[in-house]
């Protein structure tokens, strides 16, 4: 495996900018044209090559582009590789660095005008290919630990925090609690395949703040594994939380105690998602020590994602760190994955005790960071773990093994049941109140006029209208909007996706139409476009001369098939 912090497809298509001229005098005017076989403002004199910018390249694709001078002359230039390069190749203008280009190899590449070939140019790029490890670690095949939940959540491998109140809800709050009831999986082999996984699928529900029962807001759901580990690699298939307000997490952890840095014992991981509220970037964090936030040895960092797309796409992804302590080599830090690329890399703080793992979601007690949790329920769901242990030294800390003797699972298992998904719409069914009577989730267009409802759903009367807020989303995300009303007058009731970046409306979906005339439910599927859309707002409106009972609406993630 080789070393890159992002490894990726790169096509970078730089425009080059040329000095044409002293004063605009210099070019010929607008339509003129130069007669009797051209001057020789239209001869290529030189050829600059202008992408890739950089000498060093990582393995992956680039487009590579040039600039003749003076910019009149025809601008068409061919590449070619000047020798043969072992893992180099160039096809037109793309060139390919392959993952076994050793690292260093120095390549050149020359560029020429197709008009005149001497005008030409060569430039000499290099490999940055640097192994990720300075020496293999050695794989304890033995002790690799592999679940696809093909036996749902069994209790030889797993145990989860105990029951209790969620944040907020005594005095003495409790940030994290995570309840074993909020976990269940599916064995279910046509509706596993048909979620994109195989074996089993887990599904870790988290409830926010629009929850129906008050003690049990804000609270999420763990898996820990029963045996503890050292080095190695740790990797997990999941789908993260798709809602702002809880934490997605993957993390070791040991707690040995101690009073100050010298004599504290401790061991922590992270990966955690949104960070700032936000699902295109997540943290990596890594403790040696930890007594408290002004007391401890933490290595962390902010990783983006390239193309600016939110982690809470839909889709499933693999999220890996390998935990190295062979000191001796060289190979003492913290490598961190995502899709099977390797990623950001953090040295100088790597823990030096075996720990449990732990996988799930849960509510810290400062929501700043990972934003509110105005929903009533979301999942995060798991398709596999798999943790290869390696030889490097490693202290004895957290103690543990599996139970193979240990019968039965944790959480339910859902039978034939469906794989619950996540309604980005909250109160949906229009029932639930919070305790000032008020409608959970929703808000009245008109700040003046409350929101009524009735067994039967959401009674908006003449040109009216209610909406619902819906952070944390991004561009390319895509959306099915179902809804079902009964519309009395002449006019119609309209339910749309409006983007938004802040408080700015940035377009808004086509329109579920309902009139005096229809009966029955309808959906639409809408993609948000613009690059600054962080929020969505689901709306419902009436016309002049027309009133509603809205029974029902649901937003749904749709996925590429």
């Amino acid at each position: 495996m080789k070393f890159s912090e992002w490894r990726k497809t790169v096509a970078a298509a730089a425009a080059a900018v040329l000095f044409v001229g002293a004063f605009a005098g210099c070019s010929p005017a607008s339509g003129a044209s130069s007669s009797g076989g051209g001057g020789e403002e239209n001869v290529p004199v030189s050829v600059t090559i202008t992408s890739p910018a950089n000498a060093a390249l990582e393995p992956g694709e680039y487009e590579l582009t040039a600039a003749v001078e003076p910019a009149s002359a025809p601008q068409t230039v061919s590449f070619s590789l000047e020798g043969t390069y072992e893992g180099i190749a160039l096809s037109g203008t793309t060139l390919t660095i392959a993952d076994t280009a050793a690292d260093q190899l120095a390549f050149t590449v020359k560029a020429e005008s197709t008009e005149k070939s001497d005008a030409s140019v060569t430039r000499e790029y290099k490999v940055s290919n640097k192994p990720i490890w300075n020496k293999d670690p050695v794989v304890l095949e033995d002790e690799i630990f592999y679940d696809d939940f093909s036996e749902g959540v069994s209790r030889k491998y797993y145990t989860s925090s105990g029951p209790g109140p969620g944040w907020g809800v005594t005095e003495d709050e409790r940030p994290n609690y995570m309840n074993p009831a909020n976990i269940s999986w599916s064995t279910d082999s046509e509706k596993v395949a048909e979620a994109g996984a195989t074996g089993g699928i887990v599904a870790l529900q988290v409830n926010g703040d629009l929850y129906p029962e008050e003690g049990r807001r804000r609270e999420g759901a763990s898996l820990i594994t029963k045996k503890a580990f050292g080095p190695g690699k740790y990797e997990v298939r999941f789908k993260t939380v798709p809602r702002l307000g809880p934490v997605t997490a993957l993390w070791t952890y040991w707690n040995g105690g101690g009073s100050t840095l010298e004599d504290n014992a401790y061991s922590e991981i992270d990966i955690e998602m949104p960070k700032q509220a936000d699902y295109r970037q997540w943290s990596a964090t890594v403790y040696k020590k930890y007594i408290s936030s002004g007391m401890m040895e933490q290595g962390t960092a902010t990783v983006k994602t390239e193309d600016g797309s939110g982690l809470n796409d839909g889709q499933w992804h693999t999220f890996a760190f390998e935990w190295r302590t062979d000191t001796e080599n060289g190979d003492n830090a913290v490598q961190y994955y995502v899709d099977g690329e390797p990623s950001v890399r953090i040295e100088g703080y790597t823990p030096e005790y075996t720990a449990t793992f732990w996988m799930g979601a849960w509510f810290p007690d400062n929501p700043t960071w990972v934003g509110s949790p105005d929903f009533e329920t979301a999942y995060m769901y798991i398709d596999y773990v798999k943790i290869t242990p390696y030889a490097d030294p490693i202290k004895t800390g957290a103690r543990g093994d599996f139970d193979l003797d240990a019968e039965g699972v944790i959480g339910n298992n859902l039978g034939d049941g469906d794989i619950p998904v996540n309604d980005f719409v909250s109160n949906g069914s229009f029932q639930n109140r919070a305790d000032d009577g008020s409608l959970m989730g929703w808000s009245s267009s008109d700040r003046n006029t409350a929101l009524e409802a009735t067994a039967d759903g959401l009674a908006l009367g003449e040109g009216a209208g209610a909406y619902q807020v819906i952070s944390g989303q991004y561009k390319g995300t895509s959306y099915e909007l179902i809804a079902d009303a009964s519309v009395t007058g002449s006019g119609k009731c309209t339910v749309y996706i409006a983007e938004y970046f802040g408080t700015v409306k940035m377009s808004t979906s086509e329109k579920l139409e309902f009139t005096a005339s229809e009966d029955g439910g309808k959906k639409l599927t809408y993609t948000l476009k613009n690059d600054r859309t962080t929020t969505v707002r689901v709306y419902i409106e009436t016309e002049d001369g027309t009133t509603a009972v809205v029974k029902n609406v649901k937003l749904l993630r749709c996925l590429p098939q």
